[in-house]
């Protein structure tokens, strides 16, 4: 059994909304192919897939109001630089993410087929 969590541009975008997710998004979260089909063609077998955009919007808002207000304590560890850096691209992040242009979802997969040693 493996259970894992992606953050992924949704499909079908148009090109202007495909470039915005691109840039909202973390680094390499653009996939050629939907996680489902990865699975399949590396013998896993998807039990679930659960969309958790909506709990993750809601975290990233919380991470963004901590950071605002424990900038000083934040600052002495990450230095200024990549505190604004940081706190602008969890911020520029939200409106992908309430659009789900961005989304993270949770996928449960076992094996496909037993694998004898």
């Amino acid at each position: 059994m493996m259970v894992f969590a992606v953050i992924s541009i949704a499909p079908n975008l148009s090109a202007a909304d495909h470039d915005r997710a691109v840039a909202a998004g973390p680094p390499y979260a653009e996939t050629e192919e939907d996680y489902s089909i990865m699975l399949a063609e590396t013998a896993w077998r998807l039990l679930d897939r659960t969309d958790v955009t909506k709990t993750f919007a809601d975290t990233v808002r919380r991470l963004v109001h901590q950071l605002e207000s424990r900038a000083h304590e934040v600052i002495e560890v990450l230095g200024e630089s990549d505190y604004d850096d940081f706190l602008d691209r969890k911020r520029r992040s939200l409106p992908a993410i309430d659009e789900g242009i961005v989304r993270r979802e949770l996928f449960r997969a076992a094996a496909a087929v037993d694998v004898q040693s």
